[in-house]
């Protein structure tokens, strides 16, 4: 079946059919992973040997350092060590180029949302946008019950633009939805997005319980006016890449919580200006846009990493820790 390449045969690559995305722990040399990029000059092979040599002794400082935001060098190494989707790579050679031979059910609807919703993008090539439809064709060939959601494209074509090779985005983007519960903020079976929008609004009622009030009760804005978008597109949609990459750096620490962060942070940031609005089309425009100007990018994530785990914070209030995480986004 042509768009269907689950459909497998005695010569497709067998680790297909099971979904191999849980990582293998295994010591992978400095020169292999030195090997996945290209064109280093010195000083950069440099930067991530010390990298790769503090993330093998060090972990509390590599924290630190995903937190204060990552070097253009090392971010695209330093997210598929840190998630460990270059050891779900190295498991599955030959998976990403099988999956690619042939179109998904998907194909149009994604070359439509990457021509439409990408070309913002600074230097973002036209290579880069068919690297970023190839990649999401093979992921929607991959998960058949996912196949592909309206946002996703925004995610990928982020790895897509660290430099990232194809079938490393790929990996990636398969450890961010399975391993980090990426997929369950996208329509899907998967889907707890209702569950997110309730948690994050109980969050707000602790954070920034004022704006709760205006935005809820005299604006009757709800979360999923704007919040929707933020996740789906990790920030994206506001067409501020400098913000979407420093929460993915969050996010390879801190998983999907990073997402709750960094709203209720932009949240406590813009309060002033979110109480003066006196209709819900100002409000919700202001939340869509995210004018660097007045929440800076480095505002928001020193006050996102200056909470603590919320949606453990608010899992132990409500005393819901025994919960089973397949059933609710407190424990993603």
């Amino acid at each position: 079946n042509a768009h269907h390449p689950a459909a497998y045969t005695k010569n497709s690559p067998s680790r297909v059919v099971g979904h191999t995305t849980k990582p293998r722990r295994r010591n992978i040399s400095l020169e292999r992973i030195l090997g996945y990029t290209a064109d280093l000059s010195n000083a950069q092979t440099e930067e991530i040997s010390r990298f790769v040599s503090l993330w093998q002794k060090s972990p509390h400082e590599v924290k630190l350092m995903f937190q204060g935001g990552l070097s253009p060098t090392l971010r695209p190494v330093a997210w598929q060590l840190v998630s460990r989707s270059i050891e779900i790579l190295e498991d599955n050679r030959g998976v990403y180029q099988f999956l690619i031979e042939s179109d998904s059910a998907h194909h149009q609807n994604i070359v439509m949302d990457t021509e439409r919703t990408l070309p913002f993008i600074p230097n973002f090539s036209e290579d880069d946008q068919t690297k970023t439809n190839n990649v999401l064709n093979a992921y929607s060939n991959k998960d058949h019950v996912m196949g592909y959601s309206q946002g996703m494209n925004y995610v990928v074509a982020t790895l897509i633009r660290t430099g990232m090779e194809e079938e490393h985005a790929f990996w990636l983007l398969m450890r961010l939805m399975k391993g980090f519960s990426l997929e369950r903020i996208y329509p899907s079976q998967y889907s707890v997005i209702n569950e997110c929008f309730i948690k994050y609004e109980k969050l707000l009622q602790i954070y920034s319980p004022a704006v709760y009030q205006h935005l809820s009760i005299n604006l009757d804005v709800s979360p999923s006016f704007y919040m929707q978008q933020w996740f789906q597109t990790i920030f994206l949609y506001s067409q501020r890449m400098d913000l979407t990459l420093r929460v993915l750096d969050l996010m390879m620490i801190r998983k999907i919580e990073a997402l709750f962060s960094v709203s209720i942070a932009i949240i406590q940031l813009a309060e002033k200006k979110l109480l003066s609005f006196v209709n819900s089309l100002q409000a919700i425009s202001y939340l869509k846009e995210l004018n660097p100007e007045e929440l800076p990018t480095e505002a928001i994530i020193e006050t996102a990493v200056s909470y603590p785990d919320l949606l453990r914070q608010l899992a132990e209030l409500e005393e819901q820790s025994h919960h089973d995480p397949s059933d609710s986004c407190s424990l993603m």
